[in-house]
């Protein structure tokens, strides 16, 4: 009975969230969608456990492990609701974006590099006269053919679409209407990955990432800085956020469940299909969650553990990839038979937030997971005053450093943080934010400048100012 009610309280603060505040579900809607189903996840394995994993070749669940886990999970939520209230986010910005050249030329290096890079993968892979979908490829074994363009559009592609996104909302953020030049090629961009054999995870981090850049318009259009786009004419009306965005996540779910079936029944040839799915969807993302808090006892495990910390940060097995997801699978697989998987490229799901309390204890574990949230949502509110402000390299960049936040809400990865890139980011970002507010303040002043020379009176002429 625990394990329901503590599901159904989460669940129903997510739902709050989207009622309350809109924004900053669209902006975080990438963490949520992951922590929203892991919820019913472990409810399923309480309620109907121990099931057997598997992966893990053992039973899991059975037991109450679901009240912490949610727990978890409000350690972002509300962080994410109270931090990301729109007029509070939106305090210094009066107006929309001044309609600026800058901005102009940003557009249009966008539009020509995101079309040449969609270009070169689609030019690639018919080059290789292998169309995965069509052939019953699978995408790990095109991964295996596929050029340097493929695995970096694959790898960068949060980035790919949260940059799509941000150049889709700016117009409007300067008081226009969408830019649907963009829309298109983010359409050529989900057809690319159902073409390439990809399932739900290529689809859904496309759709968070190019979702998100629109919390500044929502935050926008919520404290009136910026009016509600009204339908020109009746096709406006029907391509109207009311109505596309139902038919897009219909239309959205339905191809992500089409893929799904034809990976596991057309080109995995599973003997047991509904099995497979099963494990999939209900087990695996929080496997090693149920096998954590199965051990975990709040009476003794109270402080951190030296081990986990040199396995996890100071000394694991490889450095250069997600150490919580080796570290975990070496504690239930045996050390011989992890280092096969991994050298296999086998990366088990989970890792959020049974790392936390493996290397905090029973009990640092809960302030540490509320401030790991503080953080992450501290960086999505940059990217979001950022682009409304007008900052839009530097809400790009706070996309960037955002990405590797969530890696530990998807995957418990939390080496990104000792990592040079990160440090190389962080510092993009502040020059971001510097060079941009540089430009727009020396704009501003022209403008300034410009309406006092208009409105502000007579001048004095070039002669009378030389001679005073």
């Amino acid at each position: 009975m625990i394990s329901i009610f503590s599901a159904l309280l989460g669940l129903t603060a997510v739902v709050m969230l989207f009622r309350r505040n809109k924004p900053a579900f669209v902006a975080g809607i990438f963490v949520l969608f992951s922590l929203t189903y892991r919820i019913v996840d472990v409810a399923y394995l309480d309620l109907f456990g121990p099931v057997y994993a598997i992966e893990l070749e053992r039973y899991v669940g059975g037991g109450t492990a679901t009240p912490i886990f949610v727990v978890s999970c409000l350690c972002f939520i509300l962080p994410l609701w109270l931090i990301c209230r729109p007029n509070k986010m939106l305090a210094s910005v009066t107006g929309p974006i001044p309609d600026e050249g800058y901005y102009d030329s940003l557009r249009q290096g966008a539009l020509v590099g995101c079309t040449i890079a969609l270009i070169i993968v689609y030019g690639d892979m018919l080059r290789r006269g292998v169309i995965p979908l069509f052939v019953g490829m699978d995408r790990l074994e095109y991964n295996l053919i596929s050029g340097i363009f493929h695995r970096g559009l694959y790898e960068l592609n949060f980035l790919f679409s949260g940059i799509l996104g941000v150049f889709t909302t700016l117009a409007r953020l300067q008081g226009q209407r969408y830019d649907l030049r963009f829309v298109a090629l983010f359409l050529a961009l989900l057809a690319y990955w159902a073409l390439t054999g990809n399932r739900a995870s290529a689809f859904v981090v496309s759709l968070c990432y190019f979702a998100l850049p629109f919390a500044a318009v929502l935050a926008m259009e919520a404290t009136g800085r910026l009016e509600a786009m009204k339908p020109r004419d009746a096709w406006s009306a029907l391509a109207s956020r009311r109505v596309i965005v139902p038919v897009a996540l219909i239309a959205t779910l339905g191809m992500l469940i089409g893929l799904l079936i034809n990976s596991y029944y057309d080109v995995r040839n599973y003997s047991d299909p509904l099995y497979q799915i099963t494990q999939r969807v209900f087990v695996q993302p929080v496997q090693f969650w149920a096998a954590t808090w199965s051990d975990l006892d709040f009476t003794e495990d109270l402080l951190p553990s030296s081990d986990v910390w040199q396995q996890v940060i100071f000394n694991p097995l490889n450095p250069n990839s997600n150490t919580t997801i080796q570290y975990l699978m070496m504690r239930e697989l045996g050390i011989f038979r992890a280092m096969e998987l991994i050298a296999l490229g086998q990366q088990y799901a989970g890792g959020y937030p049974e790392i936390f309390f493996d290397l905090f204890g029973a009990w640092v574990s809960l302030p540490m997971l509320a401030l790991f949230g503080i953080v992450t949502v501290s960086t999505l509110r940059v990217a979001t005053v950022s682009l409304a402000k007008g900052k839009v390299l530097s809400s790009i960049m706070a996309i960037y450093i955002y990405f590797g936040f969530t890696l530990a809400y998807i995957g418990g990865m939390l080496n990104f943080l000792l990592a040079a890139t990160f440090a190389l980011k962080v510092f993009g970002l502040m020059l971001a934010l510097w060079w941009e507010g540089a430009i727009l303040s020396r704009s501003a002043r022209s403008q300034r400048l410009k309406s006092f020379g208009t409105a502000g009176g007579p001048r004095l002429p070039p002669s009378s100012l030389v001679k005073g």
